[in-house]
């Protein structure tokens, strides 16, 4: 990738903050009532597009953040709040996890090689719509996780000089 198109990234995710900030009310907040500020995360409400907050966003906007009002994500298993015992407002997506392993990539490994950030999902579906951490993990999930198999992404090395001809 050139500067150029580095630049361009840089600033259409710079467009989807001022978007966030500008219309609150057209993304979901959530983020974990425990968790780092880091790992905060917005959903938006149209299509399921998240905004994470990491190392790359720039201060002023987690500033800006901390003056915003947004809604909630509504649990949509409100019949099941009582049986969770973390709180966590994702069971529907534990579960989807478990049940359709096959469209979620699995970054454990990647956590752990340092291949990617610390606070990166521990799982993401392929979709884009939903991104998972083990740190908010229901108990009777992780016994669920043992033995089962998920796509792991193919991480190139970080060193490598693509179209360079090097």
């Amino acid at each position: 990738m050139n500067e150029s198109q580095k630049d361009i990234l840089v600033w259409k995710n710079i467009l989807v903050w001022k978007d966030l900030l500008a219309k609150p009310h057209e993304w979901w907040d959530v983020r974990s009532k425990e968790g780092s500020p880091k790992a905060a995360a917005f959903e938006r409400k149209s299509n399921g597009e998240l905004r994470m907050i990491d190392d790359s966003t720039p201060e002023w906007i987690q500033h800006k953040l901390d003056s915003l009002t947004f809604d909630q994500k509504p649990n949509s298993h409100s019949s099941e709040t009582s049986l969770r015992e973390d709180g966590d407002s994702t069971l529907g997506t534990w579960r989807d996890l478990l049940e359709n392993p096959k469209q979620w990539m699995d970054y454990r490994d990647q956590k752990r090689n340092k291949l990617v950030k610390r606070n990166h999902p521990d799982f993401k579906r392929k979709d884009g719509g939903h991104a998972l951490w083990l740190n908010k993990v229901p108990q009777w999930v992780l016994s669920e996780l043992k033995g089962m198999e998920f796509d792991v992404p193919i991480q190139k090395p970080k060193q490598a000089n693509e179209g360079r001809g090097d």
